[in-house]
């Protein structure tokens, strides 16, 4: 619109300046008052083109010269009313140099309207946007043309282009917030739902942990074969199988199953479970066999790096997922502590029962006791010899049970120093009724893995009858089985040690020999 208008003004001052420069009418005004109209025609025409910002040129294309109007003096700075084409070009910007040179080829060469803005650098250095339109004239091989000034309102075209560009900066900004703001709720949400339903999924696996810890079981397959019924309702499946497995042998060495998998005939190498628990990862398989079993996950349960069960669950209502799995195997590994706690306790029982009953079969009296020297254990022949029941003795402390003579009960020697000590003949056994009997044995330390002290063993046995045969027989060496004396061999070993008591040699000493009772003579 601005351009149309532009090129209407041009239009009226080319009229303007052609009737105004007209041979007719110049040569017709004779008068002075013409003469002043004309002035008055031409001052309000300039005064029009000041306050329009608008004036004039023309080309001279015979010379390159370009003419300006007092107007385009004024506008541009110069103060040349005449320039060289070469001169003009010099003011452009460089960029617009070679668009002008080809609208004004255009122009003269195919009529096309000179209709073009370019920026140019005025006389004062400020860059001036202009906006200029021209004909060309045959007849007198001219350019006539118009030019405006439009740097104010290409400033105000630019500042409203990078107000818009701020506003749709600002409306991207603000839609890209709000997006974020929309995803970061969508993502938040999302977060929320999956945080809820991971806490819904630890509340139920807890509770299955928590049912499994209180249930009351004597056998490792019961204790199993409720953790499998756990898992199932854990995951929503139909039934299950677990299975404790031996990683050398390659071999299931317990397997605990739901009666809804007993459908499945898996043996031998084509057992999925023997797969899982090889490749040590779980398998999920939600087309497994379509119509028996459409949905199968086999998970191994690993203790440093060895499997030692597969649990495989079968028949969920939608597919498993890496939270089943996830679920299942963090119970499982709980419930396997379980299991070898309960393998532990089992073998533990077993060996304390094989070792009660060795004790309880020995002849010599056991006794064991703790780290405190309190009684744990009596078999019954230290029962015999020291008077007390087991039932009773328990929980006593060793000195009461049995003390000996002399010296300070050597329970103490053995669990302060951590060393065997030896019962040898002469410790004197005071019983619960004050009986008495010689006793021989040993106190040995009971030491853990650990090397530390746990308790002590008593060992000992009745040697009195031992010590009364061994006086016997001293004494039949040495004495006259029928008479009792001292027999010959006795007789001179007690010579031999008088006269080297006296040092004196044997012939110096004199023997009286006489027969008591008159019955015989000496030899």
């Amino acid at each position: 619109m601005k351009r149309s208008l532009h090129r209407l003004i041009f239009s009226i001052v080319f009229v303007l300046l052609t009737i105004l420069s007209g041979d007719g009418v110049l040569g017709s005004v004779q008068n002075e008052p013409a003469e002043e109209e004309l002035h008055a025609v031409n001052e309000r025409l300039k005064r029009a083109e000041d306050l329009a910002r608008l004036g004039h040129w023309e080309i001279d294309l015979a010379d390159g010269t370009i003419m300006f109007s007092d107007s385009v003096l004024s506008i541009l700075g110069l103060s040349d009313k005449y320039i060289t084409s070469e001169e003009f070009e010099q003011l452009l910007v460089p960029r617009f140099v070679k668009p002008r040179q080809i609208a004004l080829k255009r122009l003269i060469e195919e009529g096309e309207i000179y209709d073009m803005e370019f920026q140019i650098k005025s006389g004062n250095g400020v860059i001036l946007d202009i906006h200029s339109v021209g004909e060309y004239n045959r007849e007198t091989n001219t350019v006539f043309g118009t030019l405006l000034d439009i740097t104010e309102r290409k400033a105000a075209e630019r500042a409203l282009a990078r107000t818009h560009r701020r506003d749709i900066y600002i409306g991207v900004f603000l839609l890209l917030s709000l997006t974020s703001i929309v995803v970061a709720l969508a993502v938040n949400i999302r977060n929320k739902k999956i945080a809820q339903a991971r806490l819904k999924r630890n509340a139920k696996r807890n509770e299955s942990l928590i049912h499994i810890f209180h249930k009351q079981t004597d056998t490792i397959a019961e204790l199993a074969e409720f953790a499998l019924s756990e898992a199932v309702s854990l995951t929503n499946s139909a039934g299950g199988c677990l299975c404790l497995y031996d990683e050398a042998q390659e071999t299931f060495t317990l397997e605990v199953s739901s009666a809804s998998l007993s459908l499945l005939n898996l043996k031998g190498e084509a057992n999925p479970m023997l797969a899982a628990a090889r490749e040590k990862r779980p398998i999920v398989d939600n087309d497994f066999r379509p119509g028996i079993v459409s949905r199968i996950v086999l998970i191994p349960i690993s203790e440093k790096d060895n499997v030692v069960a597969v649990i495989g669950l079968v028949n969920k209502e939608n597919d498993y997922t890496a939270d089943d799995i996830s679920e299942v195997s963090s119970m499982m590994e709980t419930v396997w502590t379980m299991i070898a706690r309960k393998q532990n306790s089992l073998l533990l029982e077993a060996e304390k029962n094989r070792l009660h009953t060795t004790l309880l079969s020995v002849g010599d009296a056991v006794i064991t006791t703790d780290r405190e020297g309190l009684v744990e254990l009596m078999n019954p022949a230290a029962e015999t010899l020291t008077g007390w029941f087991a039932w009773e003795a328990q929980g006593e402390p060793l000195e009461r049970i049995c003390s000996f003579s002399p010296g300070v009960h050597p329970i103490r020697h053995v669990l302060n120093l951590g060393r065997k000590f030896n019962l040898n003949g002469g410790q004197i056994l005071r019983g619960r009724r004050d009986t008495r009997c010689e006793i021989a044995g040993s106190i040995a330390p009971i030491i853990d893995s650990k090397g530390e002290i746990t308790g002590a063993v008593l060992v000992f046995r009745n040697v009195s009858a031992e010590t009364q045969r061994l006086e016997q027989i001293n004494f039949l060496t040495h004495h006259d089985q029928l008479t009792g004396l001292r027999n010959r061999q006795s007789f001179l070993t007690k010579l031999r040690q008088l006269a080297k008591k006296e040092q004196q040699p044997l012939s110096c000493l004199s023997l009286v020999k006489k027969d008591c009772r008159f019955r015989r003579p000496v030899s």
